[in-house]
């Protein structure tokens, strides 16, 4: 069957005959450099360790950018208040606080909690997350305050927010009022500081990849000198004689964004159970976003286009020379 393709190749255009060769060239190469790497595993698997510890870490803080945004949705950008009643408290008395609320349109209650209610919540979480659920058996439920839930518009003013937890907790009962959009702002803060410090990390890191790959490439060219001197010699264009080695940065590059996937998802099942709870106690259900079929696929392909750069510079700057050291 092969000779039938050789002869049909024969009698094919000339375009169609430099581009089989060329298909046929290159899977040559790639499979020799797979099957000699095949051999120094060892030295391999180092090189593609290194390579996924440091494209590692500016992928997990992009992901750590992708879940503060998530964050930041579980409570909403609009903020609000956190008001917390005295113990004995009376329904009469926490309705004059609602209705005083009410009249302002810019405010929502969301939610009035009685001490009851809270006490309630707290036996079903022991129960839930205990063996104890007799742990509380005895208390009264007015040991936990009643507490109301204020939603605030998004933008407000944070003088005016100043003024009016002041007007709040001038009202008779009312013990403490917390600012959830105090920690709103504290969040949006910490997104930008980490947005910021993932794309000064990819530079920095990607750069450390591509010197990684370009080391590790100079050691198979210095190792391997002699036969590449016998290629070049028997016509070998300087471009045949570096393909070898841009295929071994992009093994190295796939191999690396593999080992950086292994970490992520070792680092990720390790936090996971964390990120579950915080994420139920808003109501939602925990699961870590951005680690998905795409992001791997994006990773693995960056780090074959950094191996490549690598194996191009190291190829460059060993064989730059090389007609002098034939002759």
């Amino acid at each position: 069957m092969k000779e039938d393709l050789d002869r049909d190749l024969f009698v094919a255009p000339k375009w169609r005959r430099r581009l089989v060769y060329w298909l046929r060239d290159h899977i040559r190469v790639a499979s020799e450099v797979s099957k000699n790497m095949s051999l120094e595993l060892s030295s391999s698997f180092l090189t593609w360790f290194i390579l996924g510890l440091t494209v590692s870490f500016p992928a997990g803080l992009y992901l750590a950018h992708l879940n503060t945004e998530k964050a930041e949705g579980l409570v909403g950008l609009t903020g609000g208040l956190a008001i917390y009643f005295q113990t004995g408290t009376t329904e009469s008395e926490i309705i004059s606080l609602q209705d005083w609320i009410t009249q302002n349109p810019e405010l929502e209650v969301k939610e009035v909690r009685s001490s009851e209610k809270s006490f309630e919540d707290l036996l079903s979480t022991i129960s839930d997350q205990t063996r104890e659920p007799n742990l509380l058996e005895g208390i009264d439920h007015t040991v936990l305050p009643a507490i109301m839930l204020v939603e605030l518009p998004a933008g407000y003013n944070e003088r005016r927010l100043i003024t009016l937890r002041s007007e709040i907790e001038e009202f008779p009962r009312v013990d403490s009022v917390v600012m959830q959009y105090e920690w709103l702002e504290r969040l949006a803060a910490l997104q930008s500081l980490i947005e910021k410090f993932w794309l000064l990390s990819s530079f920095l890191f990607g750069l450390a990849s591509v010197l990684v790959t370009s080391i590790s490439i100079s050691f198979a060219i210095q190792g391997q000198l002699e036969e590449l001197k016998v290629f070049h010699f028997l016509g070998a264009t300087k471009r045949q004689v570096r393909r070898p080695f841009i295929y071994l940065g992009a093994i190295f590059g796939i191999g690396g964004g593999l080992m950086a996937l292994f970490i992520l998802a070792l680092v990720l099942s390790i936090i996971e159970p964390s990120l579950s709870s915080l994420d139920l106690s808003y109501g939602q259900e925990g699961l870590i976003v951005g680690f998905d079929l795409f992001f791997s696929s994006v990773l693995i392909l960056c780090c074959v286009f950094l191996g490549i750069i690598g194996a191009t510079l190291a190829a460059s700057r060993e064989l730059i020379n090389l007609d002098e050291l034939v002759s």
